[in-house]
């Protein structure tokens, strides 16, 4: 079989699914409104209008389905969209939801008979999980049936497993529901880091100096020893001006505070005590805890979503 092309439909593309669905009787008569209408919608619609309301929800792009296409021609479909948007399924007790996560589900596979039984189904369902991923979906639901029973447009469990779906039936039902969780990769990346980081920055002045001039306690000590000085020596030259007898007693005490200050200077300019350590530490490497390889990522390549398997 030629390799098919898969695209989702949108309405650029009602054209293409009318002329599958006049093509295909069967998918004609239902457009895959079982499951999207309420039972009781849909026992009063007809075919035609079933035709109409396919096309209208195309036509506002909202989410309905992928076309498979070989050599330009539609030649199989999948149905796809927020289980939220569909009615009949949402109220059909045996497939209750499993729990109340917002999920998508797919519900209808048709296949014209010229790609059947080549795998083509499970080409369709990786390219609705992309799809349903591009659209922000995180769960991707499928229903499927045993091959031989009455129904079987659901697919078949061994499609959904090969597509990476888990059985996560609820004990006891008898229709099986299978999940595929969209994994979020987990990435690695080195950072060059210091001793010093925005928390023990704005934790205390002291260490906010440190930061500044890498240096430690011996510089804060410094700075108060030059305020200390400077307050002395404007005290002794304010004394001295209005003292007569006494002036030379606190030019000598100004003279005092000229050399603390000198003192505290060369504190500041000195060689610190204990230098702030610039040698980045040894980072652990991040492990991935995903069972599945498509979805992890190395501290050497960008972080993106994983492609469905």
């Amino acid at each position: 079989m030629q390799a098919l092309e898969y695209h989702p439909v949108i309405a650029e593309r009602r054209a293409d699914l009318a002329r599958f669905s006049e093509a295909h009787g069967k998918f004609r008569y239902c457009s895959c409104m079982r499951w999207r209408l309420k039972s009781a919608e849909y026992q009063r619609s007809t075919k035609e209008t079933r035709v109409a309301t396919l096309d209208r929800l195309a036509a506002e792009d909202v989410p309905v389905g992928v076309l498979a296409y070989l050599d330009g021609e539609p030649v199989g479909w999948v149905a796809i969209a927020p289980r939220a948007s569909l009615g009949a399924l949402e109220r059909f007790k045996a497939l209750a939801r499993v729990d109340a996560e917002p999920v998508w589900s797919v519900t209808c596979f048709f296949l014209d008979r010229r790609i059947r039984r080549q795998g083509a189904r499970a080409g369709l369902l990786t390219a609705a999980v992309a799809y349903a991923r591009s659209q922000g979906a995180r769960i991707i639901e499928g229903y499927p049936v045993e091959p031989g029973e009455l129904y079987t447009y659901m697919g078949a469990p061994a499609t959904f497993r090969a597509a990476g779906f888990v059985d996560v039936t609820p004990p006891g039902r008898e229709r099986q529901v299978w999940r595929y969780t969209v994994k979020q990769p987990t990435c690695s990346v080195a950072m060059p880091l210091t001793r010093l980081d925005a928390r023990s920055i704005v934790r205390t002045p002291q260490r906010l100096l440190r930061a500044t001039y890498g240096r430690t306690r011996p510089m804060v000590k410094s700075v108060n020893i030059m305020h200390f000085a400077v307050i002395i020596m404007l005290l002794a030259i304010v004394l001295s001006l209005n003292s007569t007898g006494m002036g030379c007693v606190w030019f000598a005490v100004a003279l005092v505070g000229v050399v603390i200050g000198m003192a505290g200077l060369s504190g500041m300019t000195g060689k610190p005590n204990n230098p702030v350590r610039r040698t980045p530490p040894r980072l652990r490497p991040t492990r991935s805890t995903s069972r599945d390889s498509a979805h992890e990522a190395t501290s050497t390549q960008p972080c993106a979503a994983a492609a469905p398997r």
